[in-house]
């Protein structure tokens, strides 16, 4: 093959790839449109709009300044990201979205007077009415059971905290997807739940990195004792939790309890797990749990549910 001829092919090949790259740009950008304009449509925001679209060769596709606006509201995503998509499927097997910097262009909400902690904390992750948080969403429903999808939901708090929680759910991908409920939610504004669903487990676990250190200054302050004093106090009336509670709380309270005291030294994991009786299948545990909560068994609700606390 001569030169001009390989300059040629070459050529046609990269005209080719921007061919389809921006034929998946643009069609990119019209499924986000429809889908904000969907958002819009149904009154749940009265402006739904970005300011920049970017799809990666790798088929991430990224939104900046992602603006969602009430009349009493407003909120502008600084960077949001869906990766991990599948493509071969409606609605898709698994997918990823994350979110970067949440800012408050009407100021950030003042929480001073219904919670002076809360409004510390959102103090100590904003910059210039930005929320430094990151939050992941994913899902990916396993390979040789459609029924069967794993869940993460992460919320990173720079400084301060880290919380995740992983669960499992079956036949919800199948027959209620997440896309399906949330069409079904936008068109009737009522939520809409799986009847047959299960969760076999689920996973909560906080990771502290500051937050426990603002938290035990704020009760210093508010009570004028030191942190230390403040930290005894606290991990006291924890360790004792079960000696001031109804007798139907008393063994939830000093498992737990015992948990949140070690919780309260810093830079610890405290980790809640379920794996629910009856494989977690929903319509069967909700009325075992109502009857234990209606008769105040909550000895039964922490049975029923598997509940696990541990501190590491």
């Amino acid at each position: 093959m001569s030169r001009k001829s390989l300059l040629l092919t070459v050529a046609g090949i990269v005209l080719a790839l921007a061919a389809l790259y921006a034929a998946a740009w643009f069609k990119a950008r019209s499924l986000v449109d429809e889908q904000l304009q969907q958002l819009v449509a149904s009154g749940s925001y009265e402006k739904a709009d970005y300011a920049s679209l970017w799809l990666s060769p790798l088929r991430t596709l990224t939104l900046g300044e992602l603006e969602l606006k009430q009349p009493d509201f407003d909120l502008v995503v600084e960077q949001l990201s869906v990766s991990d998509i599948d493509f071969f499927h409606a609605p898709p097997h698994h997918l990823a979205i994350t979110a970067r910097g949440l800012r408050f262009p009407q100021g950030l909400p003042d929480l001073s007077a219904t919670s002076p902690l809360l409004a510390t904390l959102l103090r100590s992750v904003s910059h210039d009415d930005t929320v430094l948080a990151t939050i992941e969403y994913s899902y990916d429903t396993a390979a040789n059971d459609a029924n069967r999808t794993l869940y993460t939901i992460a919320l990173s708090l720079p400084n301060l905290a880290e919380l995740r929680v992983d669960a499992e759910a079956l036949h919800w991908l199948h027959d209620a997807s997440p896309a399906s409920l949330m069409s079904a939610n936008t068109a009737t504004g009522q939520v809409q739940t799986p009847g047959d669903a299960a969760v076999p487990r689920a996973t909560l676990s906080l990771h502290d990195s500051g937050v426990v250190s603002i938290f035990l200054q704020a009760m210093a302050e508010d009570s004028h004792t030191s942190i230390a004093d403040a930290r005894a106090v606290l991990t006291s009336q924890l360790r004792n939790a079960d000696q001031l509670l109804p007798a139907n709380l008393r063994n939830l309270a000093l498992t737990g309890g015992a948990e949140l005291a070690k919780f309260l030294d810093g830079n610890k994991t405290l980790t809640l797990t379920i794996t629910p009786v009856h494989d977690g299948n929903i319509a069967l545990l909700q009325q075992e749990l109502m009857g234990a909560v209606l008769t105040g068994n909550y000895d039964q609700v922490a049975a029923l549910l598997q509940l696990k606390i541990a501190t590491d």
